[in-house]
């Protein structure tokens, strides 16, 4: 195309002077451009000045917008499908590709793409590594700018724990040269599993201190790095420190219990990791049952991938124990009377040490005999 401006301004000598073209459109992809080639002339025909290999400014992709990512269940581990909705910046076409680049912690095991919108049909996919690559088909209807996009990917794994994820990296190219490219920030987040769990102990007497045992089975593996914590309810008074614990999966478990939050973290609970189904034995020592007789709401426990505190598998109910009332020893009590003569009105006195504390306005029952 050639372009010819008439009446240019008058000069003399060496000037600067400028014009401009409009509408001008620039290139539909950051595909290298030819260059232009310009010069100026006389009314008659007869070049003055000329130049050649002009390049135009360099052209960036237009910005994809309103990106969203789904998964049919987002369940830490499962395999599901995963649907990616983003809107265009600029037009494509039939055989247009559009690359999507997922997160590291997700995996692809990709069986069919469907094209929601548009009714476009997938002329045909790729995967390499975390990088995804479709190529457009034919269809009814154009994808102008501003026409929004909705893939439904089948197989997408999701991440082994609840943290979120990277970024997803998306563009749409032509001839692998960029259209349009995602600037926004895209991440994911998958939920935890739920562990299934037991809890026994040594002794059920209030107050008294107990050797506690649990039998924990982890629906989704934890690393050798992974943690284990335990969530005592409020009824639970025990001073913070470190716990003698065990665990038949490790010879160096720690047991490190924090009053301000009535959790205790258990770290080095397997030396190789618990992979899926796998039950460990956790065995604790030194803890203080509560002072009330009956049933104490459920222990909390959340299980981590590693050494961060996000969870893979939680449970929330079900760690509960039946409390009973502790007998002191005849040792602890102590009962004489002033007077020893069969019959006679005396003072009686009875002296007590009491193995639980007693808050003001606590009762004494007696039972006298008969």
């Amino acid at each position: 195309m050639t372009i010819t401006v008439l009446n240019l301004i008058s000069t003399s000598g060496t000037s600067t002077f400028s014009f401009t073209v409009s509408p001008f459109n620039t290139p539909p992809t950051t595909e290298p451009q030819g260059s232009f080639s310009l010069q100026t002339g006389s009314n008659g025909g007869k070049t003055i000045d000329g130049c050649t290999g002009v390049k135009l400014t360099t052209v960036t992709t237009g910005q994809l917008t309103s990106p969203s990512f789904v998964m049919a269940n987002t369940l830490i581990n499962t395999v599901a499908q995963g649907n990616l909705t983003f809107k265009l910046a600029t037009a494509i076409f039939i055989s247009d590709t559009i690359e999507i680049k997922f997160p590291g912690e997700m995996s692809l095991s990709i069986t069919g793409i469907i094209m929601a919108s548009g009714n476009r049909a997938v002329q045909s996919y790729s995967v390499v590594g975390s990088v995804l690559s479709l190529v457009i088909g034919t269809g009814t209807q154009l994808f102008l700018a501003n026409t929004v996009i909705t893939l439904l990917i089948s197989s997408v794994g999701n991440p082994p724990s609840t943290a979120t994820t990277g970024t997803f990296s998306i563009s749409t190219k032509r001839s692998n040269y960029g259209i349009d490219s995602l600037v926004q920030s895209l991440t994911y987040t998958a939920t935890s599993g739920v562990l299934s769990a037991s809890l026994s102990a040594s002794v059920l007497e209030i107050g008294a201190t107990s050797v506690y045992t649990l039998q924990v089975t982890f629906t989704n593996k934890v690393t050798s790095a992974g943690v284990l914590y335990i969530t005592f309810p409020n009824v639970f008074t025990m001073a913070s420190g470190t716990f003698s614990c065990t665990s038949n999966a490790s010879i160096s478990t720690t047991c490190n219990y924090a009053s301000s939050s009535r959790t205790m973290t258990v770290t080095s609970i397997s030396t190789s990791g618990v992979n899926s189904g796998t039950t460990v034995s956790l065995t604790i020592n030194g803890i203080t049952n509560p002072i009330s007789v009956g049933s104490f709401q459920s222990l909390s426990l959340a299980s981590t991938y590693n050494s961060s505190s996000d969870y893979v598998d939680t449970l929330s109910s079900g760690l509960s124990l039946t409390l009973t009332t502790r007998l002191l020893p005849a040792s602890n009590v102590a009962i004489s009377a002033s007077a020893s003569t069969v019959y006679t009105l005396t003072t009686m006195t009875i002296t007590i040490t009491n193995q639980n504390p007693l808050a003001i306005s606590s009762l004494l029952y007696i039972v006298i005999p008969s």
